[in-house]
């Protein structure tokens, strides 16, 4: 099939790039010229495992283009798939605003019977509103448009893309369905079919549902610490039950990224304006919320404050595998820092943060970040860093304090090794005050 993709973020690029691989004609269009131009070199302008080795192998095939001109590539193409930002406003509202302008464009360069998808989060009702739209604009087109959103994990988006463990898709009509069935059938994975507005809600749900797994087990890791239970003893007997799960049960900083906190807010702020019950999704939000400042008090009672002390930290990412610090809990536990003035220095193996360039001092190499500190802080849990010669780390410590912010250590070799050793719910802890 002749594919257009619109937007080349995270979604829409690994989904265009994927599709190129498994026997598509796909043409990306996003309206920054400058990016356009780095797609075009080869360059994904984003960090993700295996892709630019991939966009650079189906450049060099022309199974994937990239171009500004969205009415162009419009005409040419059966299958339009939306795939443009749609992020929180103040209110936690979702933003549409680049949705409807690309709706917009593409309404005024359809030229025949196309399927529109979207792959973007939005709204439950956007696809029949879309509908509607479109076919106010151009009356005599009979276009679809269908709901398929996305489930990528950044840091494994590629792998999550060639092996989904589902395919959701919400579509009105046989023939729409027919059509994404044939899209994605190289990629044998089972299909759920559906009405647009479940496959919408069920995209909310899914995020909104490994969220509150998260903030359960930090629940629970705060109420480990408080009863001198452990949480890992706790989150093992609780995940090994298979209507539950082990996934997402880790206790730790809590969830950022460009997903979970946006699609929570915005099922909130839907659920408020139906006037539904939304308590279980607040309290969500609430624990996670609350986690940098349990971990900044850990910190701060353990070195008996935290004004001119020198603190090492370890990731800037809201998680592994990704540059990604949207939201990322790692970048509030600093600034907690920054705030009680402390002096910081960080390291990540891949992203960075403008906001940090004058507040804090970046090191390239990991065992750098250790000099002189009197605290030692992880905060994304690079496997590099759970791999690494912690000793090195120590001998250049003035204070040997190790926070796990992500309970990713073994307690007993930190110990062993001469590291005052601070984690929450792990029950190591004895004689000190509850957070």
């Amino acid at each position: 099939m002749k594919v257009c993709i619109v937007g080349t973020g995270y979604v829409g690029l690994v989904t265009g790039t994927v599709l190129s691989h498994i026997g598509h004609e796909v043409v990306c269009v996003d309206q920054n010229a400058e990016k356009v131009r780095a797609l075009q070199g080869g360059n994904p302008c984003i960090y993700e495992p295996s892709l630019e080795k991939m966009l650079v192998k189906s450049l060099k095939s022309k199974t994937i283009r990239f171009t500004t001109d969205i009415p162009k590539t419009v005409r040419q193409c059966d299958v339009v798939f939306i795939c443009v930002g749609t992020p929180s406003l103040e209110n936690g509202e979702v933003d549409m605003t680049q949705y409807q302008q690309v709706l917009y464009e593409i309404a005024l360069s359809l030229n025949g019977s196309k399927l529109v998808v979207n792959k973007s989060t939005v709204p439950v009702g956007t696809a029949r509103w879309a509908q509607k739209y479109i076919k106010k604009m151009n009356p005599d087109l009979n276009c679809e448009v269908a709901s398929n959103p996305e489930f990528l994990r950044e840091g494994q988006a590629i792998h999550d893309m060639f092996h989904p463990e589902r395919i959701v898709i919400g579509a009105r009509s046989l023939n729409a369905t027919l059509l994404l069935t044939q899209l994605y059938e190289p990629l044998e994975a089972p299909m759920e079919v559906c009405e647009p507005e479940s496959a919408e809600l069920i995209k909310y749900a899914n995020n909104a549902f490994l969220a509150m797994k998260v903030s359960f087990a930090n629940w629970l890791a705060i109420m480990a610490d408080h009863f001198e239970a452990n949480i890992d003893e706790v989150t093992r007997g609780l995940g090994a039950d298979s209507r539950i799960g082990a996934d997402f049960l880790r206790s730790g900083l809590g969830f950022g990224g460009s997903c979970f906190p946006k699609d929570v807010h915005a099922l909130i702020a839907m659920a408020g304006d139906a006037g539904l019950p939304k308590g279980l999704l607040e309290a969500t939000l609430a624990i996670n919320e609350e986690m940098p400042h349990i971990y900044c008090r850990m910190l701060e009672h353990a070195l008996g404050g935290l004004q001119d002390r020198r603190i090492g930290v370890l990731g800037l990412s809201f998680k592994p595998g990704t540059d990604d610090v949207r939201a990322s809990q790692a970048m509030v536990f600093i600034n907690l820092l920054l705030e009680r003035d402390a002096t910081v220095t960080v390291h990540d193996p891949a992203a960075a943060d403008e906001s940090l360039k004058t507040a804090c001092t970046r090191v390239t190499n990991m065992y750098d970040v250790a000099h002189e500190a009197d605290a030692l802080c992880l905060l994304t849990e690079w496997e590099d860093y759970v791999a690494a010669d912690t000793s090195i780390w120590l001998r250049k410590m003035r204070q040997p304090y190790f926070l796990d912010t992500r309970n990713a250590m073994k307690p007993e070799t930190m110990k062993m090794q001469g590291w005052e050793y601070l984690s929450l719910g792990r029950n190591n802890l004895e004689g000190k005050e509850s957070v």
